[in-house]
């Protein structure tokens, strides 16, 4: 596939992603932790190079707060990008990316959108910070971070299972 083609494909399956979100409302059990509240570290950070994404951080979030800066030190004419989701009720991460196998643009019911942080070019850094409580899809369950680039089919890596603090 071509380069432009892979960038659109992407480009289509975020905006599909969004619409998906938007439209849809699924219902989930919280299993926020029972841990104490703690503030979001400086340190949280994704970093995109090899071919593949990394992060560094801590693994129990602030209940609702997503706060990273990532950045690419990939050399590439390629975007990345990350999209923060969870899944519905036994759903588990291998059928997320069974589904992500299949080059699907918009994802099915269970994987429920809560946020995206836009496709951003080779070499630069960025910072993102999301109260995810805001977002009526949130439920406090675990949440996963998957890393596309746009000359790749499907997500490069997927990190997590990161979950949060008990409800303040």
């Amino acid at each position: 596939m071509k380069n432009g083609a892979r960038t659109t494909l992407v480009l289509m399956f975020l905006a599909g992603w969004l619409g998906a979100c938007a439209s849809a409302v699924i219902q989930s059990t919280p299993t926020a932790q029972s841990s104490p509240t703690i503030a979001m570290p400086e340190k949280a950070v994704i970093v995109f190079k090899d071919g593949t994404c990394e992060y560094t951080g801590p693994e129990v979030l602030p209940y609702g707060q997503l706060k990273y800066s990532w950045r690419v030190e990939e050399i590439t004419k390629a975007q990345f990008g990350v999209i923060t989701f969870s899944l519905a009720e036994g759903k588990t991460l291998q059928d997320f990316i069974d589904w992500d196998a299949t080059g699907e643009m918009i994802p099915p019911g269970w994987v429920i959108n809560l946020a995206i942080d836009d496709m951003k070019d080779a070499g630069g850094s960025f910072r993102f910070s999301r109260d995810l409580s805001a977002n009526g899809s949130f439920k406090g369950d675990p949440i996963y971070m998957a890393c596309y680039r746009t000359d790749t089919n499907g997500a490069i890596n997927i990190l997590g299972p990161f979950v949060f603090s008990k409800i303040p």
